[in-house]
This record gives C-alpha cells, sequence and structure tokens, in this order.
C-alpha cells in the first residue's frame, strides 16, 4: 500500500480522498488540508471505503467510473445510486466519531473542504 499526500488539484476529480490500485498496489491519496489530524482523518475514511467496498466485491474501476460521471456533484459519494454509499456513509460514521473523540467539531472540520 501507498499513501500520499498531495495538493488536492492533484486528485482525480476534485475530491479530498482517492484510491484506486496501480500495478496490483494500493494507492491511496489525501489532499493535503495543512493540518496533520484532518489529513488522517481523511485517509482512515478512504481507508475504510476501500476495505469495505473490496470486501462487498463493489469494483474500483466501478467507483472511478462513478466519480468520473459525476463531477458536478459535491459529494458523489452520497448520491443515491452511489455503488459505494453504504461504505462512504460508514466512513464518514468513523471519522465524526474520530473528530467526537479528539474534540474537533465536525462543522469546523468540513470548513477545511470548503
Amino acid at each position: 500500500m501507498k499513501i500520499l499526500i498531495l495538493p488536492k488539484e492533484l486528485l482525480r476529480y476534485g475530491q479530498y480522498d482517492d484510491y484506486q490500485y496501480i500495478d496490483g498496489e494500493l494507492v491511496v491519496s489525501v489532499a493535503d488540508t495543512g493540518n496533520e489530524i484532518y489529513n488522517k482523518l481523511i485517509l482512515i475514511h478512504a481507508l475504510v471505503e476501500e476495505m469495505l467496498t473490496k470486501a462487498k466485491g463493489i469494483k474500483e474501476e466501478d467507483i472511478s467510473k462513478y466519480d468520473a460521471e459525476h463531477l458536478t456533484s459535491e459529494e458523489p459519494g452520497l448520491e443515491v445510486d452511489a455503488p459505494y454509499k453504504d461504505a462512504h456513509l460508514i466512513g464518514e460514521g468513523i471519522e465524526r466519531i474520530l473528530c467526537g473523540y479528539l474534540g474537533i467539531s465536525w462543522k469546523e472540520y468540513e470548513k477545511a473542504f470548503i
């Protein structure tokens, strides 16, 4: 597995996290928010989502195709027909739990993404 922290403009589809398999290796990219904790929260979300989709047989290629077709969506993983919606919601739930434990307001956290 490879983890990359990159400027947001270098991530596919304009999102804050991305995962794909390159030559059989999982590559997880996270947009650099300038805050190490926030970057790790995004990373955890991506890892949870990838693990759950893989376990459920949802192909990364199908997720990438869906995201590429929904570039105008603010959050493709929340769209009703997103093939990975459940995994996305669980990843976000874990993010929220961790924010709570760390004393980070979810509203303040979300401001990093605006």
